[in-house]
């Protein structure tokens, strides 16, 4: 943050020095108009960005800077110096002058980042949006400028992510850029729409067939997230008996669905045969599982899918079970990696021989899905996915790393800013009062993205058990149970503004862009970023029950306790 990296610049050797009370020379001051235009500009508040801003707004600029305070700070007023402005501003006088003056221009301009974000009057009373929620828009030609802003924002948003977090396809991505960029707005936003509702609409089967003993079951119930004895789990340690596939539909998700195959060497079908009987075409992709090595018919079953162009996978499952096996016999000599590498070659090479090529194989354990390869099968599956079930998928995964829960997040963030973008620009947040309806609203979100990183109350049980600690005992270390109540004499409002204030400082927000969302979209940005801190502060369970309650482990700044203070 800009404030953390003035601080740390002011305990340099010489920064010690106290403001001279003789005045500013004209040096200084124009040191300090370059400093502020800086960090205006930092937060979209520079003389080109207001001018953007009032036209976007049909009021004139000087309305516009009639509101605000950054734009006059350097101006002489009557009977009050800089200098008188800024004792009053300053509550540590050993710092250097450069120093206060720089915390005085970021509050400032923060401020007024704040106050135009904060008039409802500007935004809403006075001025229509360009479009309303129904997608309508006022004209389906938008002004050269909000047509430039829209490209760059566009660009600049979804270059920030790789292939495999892309909610949109490349293709997608081209074609809405395409339409910004002929100041075709209507078809930039029919084409958003499009890929929404595909998002909302798309189901997603994944095919798991292996035979009995593989641990198949298990892999099943650590794919969706379910403990062997949940109710609706796969049963494991049984004999398989059946030769139909069983549907397991997932616990949250009801458009993901896990079928159960039996392994074809327990049937007497051959392999195209057998893809026939098991409803092939109903499948996003093959998972071939095995504990040891692969059988050549299992290498068959490949081939006969492939020529359907559809993807598989052969994953090899109890890998904890063989590294703890070698470890044990061989406790000198054991090399993890070395163990690992052997059995992903004989594995590999043992289908070399039937596929003429050395498919990857998957290495997992199905009771640490953060640990060996799952992580890496995660990640391939995401990549090569269509991209409109890509965020299916990614939801239906468990919170089990950092790199999960930050994807997860990325992906979160993509949908409710294409969301907001649809909904409408040029729309401010009405920080009013939030009727009822509206926070039975913001719990419904809340609950939804709870449930998306394993925060949900029943995931809250199964955590409290394993830390052998209380439901409300874990409760009490969660921010995101916090955010819809008053604490701290602090409301969600009050919460809110300092967020807006926090993405203020470390992107330029919301108005650097030219593009004013609704305030749907700030909260569900901070409902998104509370629930994967918390997720994450849970990750590790000595360091979150060494917290204390409601002071949780998190990376991102206490934005609406500490807030700017520093």
């Amino acid at each position: 943050m800009l404030k953390q990296k003035i601080w740390k610049e002011s305990i340099m050797p010489r920064a010690w020095a106290t403001i001279p009370s003789r005045g500013l020379t004209q040096k200084d001051m124009e040191m300090l108009q370059q400093t502020l235009n800086d960090y205006r500009s930092s937060f979209g508040l520079d003389e080109a960005s207001l001018e953007n801003i009032a036209e976007d707004l049909n009021v004139t600029l000087e309305e516009l800077k009639a509101n605000i305070k950054s734009p006059h700070l350097l101006s002489d007023e009557p009977d009050t110096s800089l200098t008188e402005k800024l004792l009053k501003y300053i509550g540590n006088p050993y710092f250097s002058k450069v120093f206060h003056l720089q915390n005085y221009f970021i509050d400032t301009v923060a401020s007024d980042v704040k106050i135009i974000l904060s008039k409802e009057e500007l935004f809403t009373e006075q001025h229509p949006p360009l479009h309303t929620a129904t997608c309508q828009p006022s004209s389906s030609r938008p002004s050269p400028l909000m047509a430039q802003l829209l490209v760059i924002s566009f660009e600049n948003f979804f270059k920030n992510f790789k292939k495999e977090s892309k909610i949109l396809s490349e293709e997608t991505i081209t074609l809405i850029e395409s339409h910004l960029e002929d100041k075709n707005l209507q078809g930039a936003l029919s084409e958003i729409s499009h890929a929404l509702s595909n998002i909302d609409k798309a189901p997603l089967n994944i095919a798991v067939t292996g035979e009995t003993g593989t641990g198949k079951s298990s892999f099943i119930n650590a794919l969706r997230g379910v403990r062997g004895e949940e109710e609706g789990a796969a049963p494991t340690g049984v004999v398989e008996t059946t030769m139909k596939r069983t549907p397991y539909p997932h616990p949250k998700l009801p458009n993901v669905t896990i079928w159960d195959l039996p392994g074809i060497g327990s049937t007497n079908f051959q392999p195209q045969n057998y893809l026939t009987e098991m409803k092939f075409g109903e499948y996003d992709f093959f998972i071939i599982i095995s504990a040891t090595r692969f059988k050549e018919i299992d290498a068959h079953l490949a081939k006969a899918i492939a020529k359907m162009n559809t993807k598989f996978y052969f994953v090899r499952t109890k890998i904890d079970q063989d590294v703890s096996n070698e470890q044990r016999s061989k406790p000198k000599s054991f090399n993890r990696d070395s163990v690992l590498k052997k059995i992903r070659d004989d594995c590999s090479g043992h289908l070399q021989k039937v596929l003429s090529s050395q498919p990857p194989v998957f290495l997992v354990s199905n009771f640490d899905v953060s640990d060996f390869d799952f992580p890496k099968l995660e990640n391939t599956l995401l990549r090569e996915l269509p991209a409109h079930k890509r965020h299916l998928f990614m939801m239906s995964l468990h919170s089990v790393t950092e790199t999960a829960i930050d994807r997860k997040r990325d992906f979160l963030r993509q949908r409710i800013w294409l969301e907001a973008l649809k909904a409408g620009v040029w729309t401010t947040i009405p920080l009013g009062g939030l009727v009822r309806d509206k926070m039975q609203k913001l719990e419904e979100t809340l609950t939804l993205y709870r449930s998306y990183f394993g925060l949900d109350e029943a995931s809250l049980e199964n955590i409290a058990k394993d830390f052998n600690v209380s439901v409300n005992g874990i409760k009490a270390h969660l921010r995101s149970l916090q955010l819809l109540t008053k604490n701290n004499d602090m409301s969600f409002k009050e919460k809110l503004l300092k967020y807006i204030e926090y993405i203020s400082c470390v992107t330029g927000g919301p108005l650097a862009s030219g593009l004013y969302f609704r305030k749907t979209y700030y909260w569900q940005s901070l409902f998104i970023d509370t629930v994967a801190s918390d997720a994450k502060s849970l990750l590790n369970k000595e360091e979150f029950l060494s917290e204390k309650p409601g002071s949780c482990l998190s990376d991102l700044p206490e934005y609406w306790e500490t807030g700017m203070e520093l």
